[in-house]
This record gives C-alpha cells, structure tokens and sequence, in this order.
C-alpha cells in the first residue's frame, strides 16, 4: 500500500514563504495544508487579502487551503475565492484548541456542538463546488464526543477525515489516545488520515502497525525538526550532502522571511520559533537553541548558525 503524506497546517510556520522554500530543497509531500484563514459573516475574507497570502505558492493542486469558521456562507464565500483562483479543494478546521478560537465557537469549539456542527456540515456539502476535508481531535473536553460527530460526518460528502487523536483541552500534552482514534477509523464512512506525534520513521513505522489500514499521514512538528523525515518515511535515501543541504535551506528560508517581513527591523518573525523545532537535528539540542535565542541582528544570524552547522553534528 502507497503511502500519502501531508504537511500540517502550523500557525506562523508552514506558511506560503516556507511551503516554497521547503519544497525547493525537500518535497515529500502529496499535499500541503495552510494555517487556517479565520472569517466570519460581517467580515468575510478578502478576495485581495488571500491572493496576497498565497501569491507565489507551489502549485494549487498541490496546496490544501484552511477554513477556521462557524459560518457556511463566509465559508462558501471562501471556497469560492479559491474556486475561482484555481484551487483543487479546501480544508475546514475542527481541531484548534486554543482559547481564543474555542470562545468563539470555532476550531475545536465545534466539537462538542453537534448541532451547530451538523447544520455548518450540511450547508457546506449541499453548496460547495469545490471538495472538502476535515481536520478534527477526539472533542474539545472528552475523547467520547467524536463518535456522533464521525456519524454526522457520514451523513455528508466529505473528501476525508484528518483526525489528531488528543481533545482540544489536552493541546499537544499527553499520549494520543490511539484507541480512540482505531474506533473512528471503525465507524467512518470516509478515508482516515492519521496526525499526531511522527517525530521520527522508527514513530511512523509504530502507527503503521497499529493502524495497517492507514495510508495517509499528515506531519507537522516533525517536519520541522527533521525537514529529511518526509523523504525518510517514502524510503527515498539520504543524500550525502545532507548537513549542506540543512545549511543551505534555514539560510534560504531566513533571506525568504526577511525579504518579506523585516522591513527595517533587525530580526524577521518566525525564524526563532523554526528553530526550537530544528535545533532538535543537533547533538546539544539545548544549547544550540540558547544560541539562537540570543541572536539579535542579521549579520549575528550568520554567524551564529555557520558556527552552530561546523560545531554540532546532526542526529537526524
């Protein structure tokens, strides 16, 4: 069986400026999933506003574009956009646990509003013209409330089910409850995508055999702690170049970033945060980590991480 694999969408990481730059070094990836474009009724998405967001990204058929809201018509105005922009499909995220999306009924907040749920579900699968996918958790407070909502789910068409099997009141603590997550392969209509906890081939090769009927996985933290990881899982050998390579790419992705976002400022936003994910390539994990976090200037960047690349050997 053919293995499928997806980028997660990572809110202020695995955005346009790094779908492109990952994908010029690495590949691996059947589709890319954006962080979630968040609208409602009185302010439904910009048709301008989302251009700009996905100029210049890879290739449509390639990229999955995220919807974060309780309102079917903002959310079919969206998918129009993308229709119209020569988008393949669309994502509807069921799974954000934070706060501030959870109070507003979206995201993960859904989860235990089966009704307000079902009718969003309904509208979209009667009017949509475009094909769309789930990306859920287990609930927002308890792991049992995804059972009427994989049966709700297969009252409609939906393209597949993305299941990350934590509630939203666990965030990322705590072991995926597995379990769980073979039951609603059980009771779904629909394929099944497995995201959760691939840090490593040695963790893929554990899902694989608790869930041999799963062919499609969907990576995030992972990916940016390993960028190899995807190629690794498809058996694609390592290159000998593989520490230039990493070199070449943060380098690549932090030119990309300040090009765009610096602006006069010494420092572009995201690339810290990149890096308490990639610094786990390095032996010295910590240190190497405590170095960046220092980093304040563009020419001190340059520095540092050539030094980190000589110093450290990579454990990935």
């Amino acid at each position: 069986m053919a293995v499928h694999l997806y980028m997660a969408p990572l809110e202020g990481l695995t955005d346009r400026i790094f779908r492109k730059t990952f994908t010029q070094f690495f590949g691996g990836f059947d589709k890319m999933f954006t962080p979630f474009f968040s609208f409602n009724d009185e302010n439904p998405y910009k048709i301008n506003k989302l251009r700009k967001q996905l100029a210049d990204d890879c290739d449509p058929a390639l990229i999955v574009p995220q919807a974060l809201s309780n309102s079917p018509e903002a959310i079919l105005y969206f998918q129009e956009t993308l229709a119209k922009m020569g988008y393949w499909r669309f994502n509807l995220n069921l799974g954000c646990p934070y706060r501030v999306v959870v109070n507003k009924n979206k995201g993960a907040g859904l989860l235990n509003q089966p009704v307000m749920l079902e009718k969003i579900i309904k509208d979209i699968a009667a009017n949509a013209s475009l094909p769309f996918s789930v990306k859920v958790r287990l609930g927002m407070q308890n792991p049992e409330e995804i059972l009427p909502i994989i049966d709700i789910f297969n009252r409609y068409k939906i393209e597949e089910i993305i299941i990350h099997p934590r509630t939203g009141n666990n965030y990322y603590q705590g072991i995926p409850d597995q379990e769980r997550f073979a039951e609603c392969v059980r009771r779904s209509e629909h394929p099944v995508v497995y995201n959760g906890d691939i840090f490593s081939v040695i963790d893929f090769q554990s899902i694989i055999n608790l869930h041999p009927q799963i062919a499609t996985f969907m990576l995030g933290r992972g990916i940016l702690r390993n960028p190899f990881l995807a190629n690794q899982i498809k058996g694609v050998s390592p290159p000998s170049n593989k520490k230039e390579m990493l070199f070449n790419f943060q380098r690549e992705l932090f030119d990309n970033l300040y090009r765009e976002r610096g602006k006069g400022r010494y420092f572009p936003h995201g690339i810290k945060e990149f890096w308490s994910y990639l610094s786990n390539s390095f032996d010295g994990s910590e240190a190497v980590f405590d170095r960046i976090k220092r980093v304040n200037s563009i020419n001190e960047y340059y520095e540092v991480t050539e030094n980190i690349f000589q110093t450290h050997n990579l454990k990935i």
